[in-house]
Order: structure tokens, then sequence, then C-alpha cells
């Protein structure tokens, strides 16, 4: 008998090995849909790095210039649950037409690809193989070869921009380069680069410059060479230093102004008049409105109605009349604004006065929806041999208030209201079981309430107060009646 069992048991885990086997093999085979009968079409492609590229990971690369293939040589299988008598198969439905001309596109592709990444002594090629596969299929298999080559870093980065302010502003904040010595030459770092600048200098007042008024020059000649005072001896230095870098490509990069830049990019702007409208787009009708202005803190207030109080406002924006304008203060006042949740709209927009170096600004705040009802019911049911057949009943009721006592806090009020009853089957006696009511007030508070001195100035915005209150009553029969009463205040780091 337990023979016949050991049989069984190694004849079934035989036989499911085998059915694995079978599917897993079956898995691996692409099978073409609707394909070009006797016609070559791609049926596959594949791509191989010949050697490791410095700086990058060759598996991130392959993937990279997986990419950038052409759409018309890149093929895109779906594993279908049964297809050609087997399970689990990939499946090509109308592959493309096979033609050199899409392979010689995505050969474009990538070496701009590797240029982009300082890789400018490549070599890509592709091979293709052809299969007959039944009476009408030519499946085309391309094969793309690269060949990194050497990679070309950075040897010097300058930035010339002459006798203006950006240049001390540059020099200051030369440690924050993302491009530094001994970098890959590479576009997408470059890039970055120049976007830290523009950034660098929209804080620091200037305005209105942009990326179109940066260009970035570089060269792989040594310049000394083509000064004709150099001694013999120095010129075969140099030469020698030039036969070297051919070994090891370096790069000189040059960061300067775009040649003819407007020079009126380049003015530093301060800070103005700052208005705040906290309502606005918020009344569809104004005819018979006024607008009421308060000043605060140097910022001036306008609004029809007080649906906020004023004074919540200025302590959120963070720039102030004369200061230096900045990118960075107008973006965070912007999140701020968001953070707060009472305003679903916010922008600020900027006007510079005529032939002056200020700009006013107005900060536009569209209101939310202030409340917002939730609702929702629950059940279960419960059979038990003691307490009989319990049924429970949930009921919850939510309510929130985006502009809790008009200063822009929020409050979240929560009742619940469970009931439990039941049937003895014994005796046929129906019953409530539980009885139970809580209802919960919670108010946030945006900020640091109590304890603004102790928390750093920076962290200050990502501190807010909670205040909550919890009542709660729960009858059991013939076991307890219990009354509950919670208060609780704390802060949350976000």
């Amino acid at each position: 008998m337990s023979r016949n069992r050991l049989f069984s048991f190694s004849l079934i885990i035989k036989i499911i090995l085998a059915v694995q086997g079978i599917a897993w093999l079956s898995s691996c085979s692409v099978v073409p849909r609707n394909y070009p009968k006797n016609t070559p079409f791609v049926y596959d492609y594949n791509i191989h790095v010949e050697e490791e590229p410095e700086h990058y990971e060759k598996s991130k690369l392959e993937s990279g210039l997986k990419n950038q293939l052409d759409d018309s040589i890149r093929v895109r299988t779906v594993r279908k649950f049964f297809a050609k008598g087997f399970f689990n198969r990939p499946v090509l439905d109308k592959p493309p037409v096979y033609k050199n001309e899409n392979a010689d596109r995505s050969v474009i592709y990538m070496r701009s690809l590797l240029n982009s990444l300082g890789f400018f002594r490549d070599s890509v090629w592709y091979d293709t193989s052809l299969v007959a596969k039944g009476d009408d299929q030519l499946r085309t298999i391309v094969n793309f070869h690269i060949s990194p080559g050497k990679l070309v870093t950075l040897d010097t980065v300058k930035y010339n921009f002459g006798k203006t302010e950006l240049q001390p502003i540059t020099d200051s904040a030369k440690e924050e380069a993302i491009i530094k010595k001994g970098d890959p030459f590479a576009k997408v770092t470059i890039s970055q680069e120049l976007d830290r600048l523009v950034s660098l200098y929209r804080d620091n007042g200037y305005m209105q410059f942009t990326r179109e008024e940066l260009i970035g020059l570089w060269d792989t000649l040594n310049p000394a060479i083509l000064n004709p005072t150099l001694d013999p001896f120095e010129q075969i230095a140099i030469l020698d230093s030039i036969r070297k870098s051919r070994i090891n490509p370096k790069a000189i990069l040059e960061i300067r102004f775009k040649p003819g830049f407007d020079s009126s990019r380049i003015k530093k702007f301060y800070t103005g008049d700052i208005t705040v409208i906290p309502d606005f787009n918020y009344f569809t009708d104004t005819t018979g409105l006024q607008r009421k202005n308060e000043f605060i803190d140097g910022i001036h207030i306008s609004y029809f109605k007080k649906l906020f109080r004023p004074k919540i406002l200025p302590p959120n924006i963070y720039f102030r009349k004369g200061d230096v304008y900045s990118q960075q203060n107008i973006n965070k006042t912007i999140n701020r604004f968001n953070v707060l949740e009472s305003w679903r709209l916010v922008s600020i927009d900027e006007k510079i006065r005529p032939d002056q170096d200020t700009a006013d600004f107005t900060i536009k705040l569209s209101p939310a929806r202030k409340y917002s009802f939730t609702a929702n019911l629950e059940g279960s049911r419960n059979n038990n041999a003691f307490s009989g057949n319990l049924l429970g009943i949930a009921v919850n009721v939510g309510l929130q208030n985006r502009n809790f006592a008009k200063s822009a806090d929020q409050s979240i009020t929560n009742i619940r209201y469970n009931i439990e009853t039941g049937k003895d089957t014994v005796a046929g006696v129906s019953f409530i079981q539980t009885n139970q009511l809580i209802l919960s007030h919670t108010i946030y508070i945006p900020r640091p309430v109590l304890i603004k001195r102790l928390v750093p100035e920076k962290y200050r915005n990502n501190v807010r107060t909670s205040f909550a209150i919890n009542i709660g009553s729960t009858q059991r029969r013939q076991l307890y009646n219990l009354s509950t009463f919670n208060t609780s205040w704390g802060y949350e780091l976000q």
C-alpha cells in the first residue's frame, strides 16, 4: 500500500514538472500574427554594448539605447493565455516590414544618445539574420553593436560673464555647481547646470533672466598651441599633451552670455507694492459690492467680504516691499497657500513699473469650497451558538471645514453610531446587544502654536498643531454602560 502511494506521488511530481517544463518552453517562443507574407518583417532585435562603458553601467546604457530605436524596428509582444496550441505565449501582432533605412535611423538616434552622454568616438553598426519559417514567414532579427569608445571628460569649467554683477554671484556659488572637473561631458548635466545658474540669478533679483541668455562653448584643442610666441620646447610639451588627450579626451567648457543677448535681461529688480485678493473669482455677481482695503505689515489686502481674517495672510507671504526679487520666495509663497487647502487656486502676477527697477505683485487666491460632507453605511452579520444571530449596522457622518474661524484652519467633525441587534435562537427573543455613539472634533492649525520660538524658522512651515475632542457612549446589554471623554493637543511634522 505504501509503495503504491509512493509511486503515485512520484508520478504526480513528474507530471507536474513535465507540464511546467512544456509551459516554460512554449512561453519562450514568440508567435507572429497578421505578418506580411513572403516579406521580411522585424521579428526581434538585440542590443550589444561591446565593452564596459566608462562612468555608466552597461545594463543602463543598453536600456537607454533600446529607447532610441525607431518605432519601425521596435517590436512589441503581448502574452496570450492560449496561442497556437500552447499556454502563456508571447504574441507579435502586425510586425513591421523590415527596411534598412529604419535601422539606419535607429543608429542615428543611438549616436545622438551616446554624444549626449559624452561619447564622441563611438561606433554603432548592425547586422541582420533572416530565418524562414513555414511557407510564408521571413523573420528578420536585427542585431545592433555599440562600441562607446573613450568618454570625454571635463578638464576645465569656466564661467565668463565679464564685469557684470552676475560674475561675483556665480563665483560665490561655485561649490553648488552640478558639473566639475573630471565629470563626463554630458548634455544632461550641462543642461542642469544652466538651469541652476538661471535659478541662482532669478533668486538674486534678475527677474527677467532666462535660459535663452546663456550658452556653453566647448573645445578639445589646447588654445596655447595657436600662440606664435611660444618657443619650440614649449610647443613640443603642448603637442605631447594633445597626444595624451587623444588617448584620454578632455574638453574645456565655458559658460557665458549668448552673442547678441538682450542686456536688459541682466537688470536687477526689487519688490514694490504687494496686493492680496483672498476672494478672487469667488463672487460671480459683484453688483452692489464694494471692495474693502486694509494694510497689514505693509501688505495691501483687498476683498469684497471678510471670508478670511486679513491678519492671517501676511505671515504666509515670504517677501516684503523693498526686498530684492527672489523667485524662490515667490514659489515658497505659492506652495504655502496651496498647503493651507483653503484656496483651490493660487497665482502671483507681477507688473514691472515703467522705466524702473521695481515690480509690483498681486497675489490672487481663489477660495475652495468651505465645507465637505461625507457619509457611509457599514454592516456585518455574525452567527453564534451562545449569543444567537447578530446584525451590526454602523453609520458614519463627517464634515470638514476648510476655513475654521475664518483663519484658514481646518476642522473635521465625525459622528459614528453603531447598533448591534440579535435574536436568541433558543428563547426566540429579539434584543439590542450594543449601542454606541462616538463624536469627535479635530482642529488643525497650520503653524506651531505656543512653541513658535522653539522651532527653527526653516521648519516652522512644516509643523502644524492639532487639538482633538472625543466623546463616546457605549451601552452593552447586561454587561456595562461606558461613557468616555478624551482631549489631546499635539504637533505634527510634515
